[in-house]
């Protein structure tokens, strides 16, 4: 009778751990549109969407994604994974198993910004097409060596990074906008 009541009770603590995993799940659903519709979303390098779209995320881990379309500035948006309120949730309630919990699944984090809006920019000089045919080329040079092996997919998701990042730092000002 005492082991069935231990088992019991030690089944009540385990099922009222991981707060966050029970409250709001290990993803996140991002909301992404585009003036004008219609495009190309590039997510993580590889998740190829068109906007309007919903993109289910996980929450473990910081995502990039990148938003072109013919004609228009290439257009980078970066969804960072912060501590979510549910975390006050398993010190309070489930201590270091809910906590371990979460932070395993990643649910213990929360997607910012939850929805991006993005007016993109045409494409108003020759200047501007070039600089895209050259970013377009440097992206493609980096994911053949990726797809040889000659370079680690953490190093190929960092590299695209910088270089999507050093493009987009005049272009992110007047026209394009994610709301947080």
């Amino acid at each position: 009778m005492r082991f069935s009541q231990a088992l019991l009770t030690l089944s009540l603590v385990v099922a009222l751990n991981g707060c966050a995993t029970i409250m709001h799940g290990t993803t996140q659903d991002i909301g992404v549109s585009t003036d004008p519709s219609g495009a190309d979303l590039l997510v993580d390098g590889e998740q190829h969407y068109q906007s309007p779209a919903v993109i289910t995320m996980k929450r473990k881990h910081d995502h990039t994604v990148e938003i072109s379309q013919e004609g228009y500035k290439r257009e980078l948006v970066e969804i960072k994974a912060d501590l979510s309120w549910a975390v006050a949730g398993d010190i309070l309630a489930g201590g270091a198993i809910g906590y371990g919990i979460d932070a395993a699944t990643g649910a213990q984090r929360r997607l910012r910004p939850e929805k991006i809006e993005m007016r993109v920019r045409p494409l108003s000089t020759q200047a501007d097409r070039e600089e895209a045919k050259s970013l377009e080329e440097k992206l493609r040079h980096l994911k053949i060596l990726k797809d040889e092996g000659k370079i680690t997919e953490e190093r190929y998701l960092r590299a695209r990074q910088e270089i999507l990042a050093s493009a987009s730092k005049g272009q992110l000002a007047p026209g394009g906008s994610a709301k947080p």
